[in-house]
């Protein structure tokens, strides 16, 4: 296999929309005007060998876009009929002109390409949403969250579209896509809510983010062109905008930072490609207090870190910093938490709250936070917490004077105000052996004076049960103790890490089950649609009756006859016995004038006490009769009589 995927000989089918010239030399060269359609791969090893595949496959692959638009005659995926209906429904939600396929200069405003990118990107969410995923924080949900952000920006701000607008696409779209995707018509709703949900949290945001920076701009003096780096932080970590990128900040390409590898499965194939953030071992060349460079800070001082390397990204361009924290060789158990990062005159500056001495020379190894807890993460934190708790561990505790208790290794309380002298308490090491700086400190020690217990026993059990990102970098884990963590297990709201499991197959067997739904329904429709030929031929009116319960198989027969006899005006009938409605579905062809689908279906769906929709193409809708025979014959007539007119 090649690094990019599978590779090998290919065949490849490419179209020039010119015509009548060799554009051998154009080929694979990026032209608009040249555009592979088709190909077909030879698999094999980078070093030509060969050998037998895990799954026996044929690797081809056909843009039905590019496809279309050869068919069509068109210089443009998004001048075929399968953008022109959804770019036409947003023209009419927009204030601005009409779609001009304008590129470049001549879309100077990005008008024509934000009408693209809409029409793009509700396909996208449509198809998705429909199979299970949905906007989130991570992995595809995060994508699909990025992607509603940008549609719903493209929508309000260039196309002045009104709020909900990008939803009322919805429709639209399951028209043209339906068929295929029979899921579309059932989930239409959720969909839409799912749109209109997200695209109201994200608004609101923006709002509350320009409100923001419109005060800053007019109350703070503003030097340079440089906007407050708190006021920054706000805005992005809390409100998770990248509006500052549009201010004096450039963008910036943080791509640098990650390192990508590709995953080998057990036959030794690339699979998919994954990013990761790893630690990264570093050497302090200085330390800034402040107001100078220093050899050395202690414990509680607030520094600069400069590292002969790192694989934090700065704040700039509009982007947050990273976040995590250093581990100094040697003292592992001691955390530095990283609380900026900013670029100075080329040197990345780590500012740090020293929780214990560092100095020039001192090797860190830096660590970078990655979200939200995975669930086996949550299921580590868990167990990790109850095997405390099962080894009935002593709680030791004692009052000793502040700057004693300031002198234990690893204490974490440099910007919070406790009384002289301050109660430690520490789990399972007395606090005699905690003095000794020597002392190897596997479990907790803090200032507290609070309540506590007297061994971890008395806990008996902790459950996680939920987990959830506050705001960038923030999670929040809620845990339940003792005799609420034995009614949450009894009482079944499963464990978070659990939950998040769970979620994680069910989502993995809807999308599934929708694949497998969807390659029935096509072997039933075709099964169906071969009998009915055999039953009727190929008339010019093809009226009769299918076994089914599914409407996306009456529409999916409904096509294939179509497909099989382009000459002939179709409809299907079926009786749903479940809920004893009248199924309804009818084509007809394109260049018929005197019969419309839509008209045929409303007139026979109102027959039998119905409703029907459609294009004058295509058209379905149900009815309650429950005489499909006579329904049958009143179609037929019903469409002879608009013929022969």
């Amino acid at each position: 296999m090649g690094e990019s995927g599978p590779c090998g000989p290919c065949t490849e089918i490419h179209y020039d929309h010119v015509g009548g010239r060799n554009a051998a030399t154009l080929v694979n060269a990026d032209s608009p005007d040249v555009v592979e359609i088709w190909n077909l791969v030879f698999m094999q090893e980078a070093d030509l060998s060969l050998r037998r595949l895990p799954q026996v496959s044929v690797d081809t692959g056909m843009g039905l876009e590019r496809l279309v638009s050869v068919l069509q005659g068109k210089r443009s995926n998004y001048d075929t009929d399968l953008f022109t209906p959804l770019l036409h429904a947003i023209h009419q939600r927009s204030k601005v002109a009409p779609y001009r396929g304008g590129t470049g200069v001549v879309d100077q405003r990005k008008v024509d390409m934000a009408y693209r990118v809409v029409a793009d990107h509700v396909r996208t969410l449509s198809v998705c949403i429909a199979d299970g995923v949905h906007p989130g924080m991570s992995g595809a949900e995060l994508v699909l969250r990025r992607i509603l952000r940008r549609a719903v920006r493209y929508c309000v701000e260039v196309l002045q579209a009104p709020r909900g607008a990008l939803a009322s696409l919805v429709p639209t779209v399951t028209h043209s896509l339906g068929d295929v995707y029979p899921e579309l018509h059932t989930e239409a709703e959720r969909i839409m809510d799912v749109i209109n949900e997200n695209e109201a949290q994200f608004l609101s945001s923006l709002q509350q983010g320009s409100r923001l920076i419109h005060r800053t701009l007019n109350r703070e003096d503003i030097k340079h062109g440089v906007f407050p780096g708190d006021r920054t932080r706000v805005a992005l970590d809390v409100l998770s905008l990248a509006e500052l990128q549009r201010l004096v900040v450039p963008h910036t390409d943080d791509r640098l930072k990650y390192q990508y590898r590709l995953e080998q499965n057990r036959y030794g194939a690339d699979t998919r490609t994954c990013t990761e953030f790893p630690a990264c071992r570093a050497t302090v060349l200085a330390l800034y207090d402040g107001q100078a460079l220093v050899s050395e800070v202690t414990e509680g001082q607030r520094c600069g870190v400069i590292l002969d390397q790192t694989c934090f990204y700065s704040e700039q361009g509009g982007q947050s910093h990273d976040q995590g924290y250093f581990t100094r060789d040697g003292l592992q158990d001691v955390l530095y938490p990283v609380e900026d990062v900013v670029l100075v005159g080329g040197y990345v500056v780590h500012q740090v709250t020293a929780a214990d001495r560092l100095k020039s020379g001192d090797q860190v190894h830096l660590h970078l936070d990655q979200g939200s807890l995975s669930v086996s993460q949550l299921q580590q934190v868990e167990q990790c917490v109850n095997d405390v708790i099962s080894a009935n561990q002593t709680v030791h505790s004692q009052e000793l004077p502040l700057h004693t208790a300031r002198s234990i290794r690893g204490l974490r309380t440099v910007d919070e105000v406790y009384p002289d002298p301050v109660r430690v308490v520490s789990v399972a090491v007395p606090l005699s052996e905690l003095l000794d700086d020597n002392t190897d400190r596997r479990t907790s020690v803090e200032l507290c004076c609070g309540t506590h217990l007297r061994r971890t026993g008395a806990i008996k059990d902790l459950v996680i049960v939920s987990e959830r990102q506050m705001v960038k970098g923030i999670s929040r884990i809620i845990a339940v103790t003792g005799r609420e963590a034995t009614l949450a297990v009894d009482t079944t709201p499963i464990p978070q890490w659990q939950r998040r499991e769970l979620q994680g197959r069910l989502r993995a067997l809807q999308r599934s089950s929708n694949t497998s739904v969807r390659k029935l329904e096509t072997r039933e429709a075709a099964g169906s649609a071969q009998a009915l030929l055999e039953k009727n031929g190929r008339k010019e009116v093809f009226v009769d009756w299918v076994e089914t319960d599914s409407l996306s198989v009456v529409m999916k027969t409904v096509n294939q006859l179509s497909a099989a006899s382009p000459l002939s005006h179709v409809m299907l009938l079926a009786h749903q016995r479940h809920s004893g409605k009248v199924l309804c579905a009818c084509q007809v062809p394109k260049d018929s004038t005197s019969l419309l689908a839509s008209d045929w279906a409303m007139a026979v769906c109102h027959h039998i006490g119905g409703s029907a929709g459609g294009s004058a193409v295509v058209a379905k809708g149900t009815g309650s009769s429950s005489d499909i025979t006579e329904a049958l014959r009143w179609a037929e007539e019903f469409a002879r009589r608009k013929i022969q007119q």
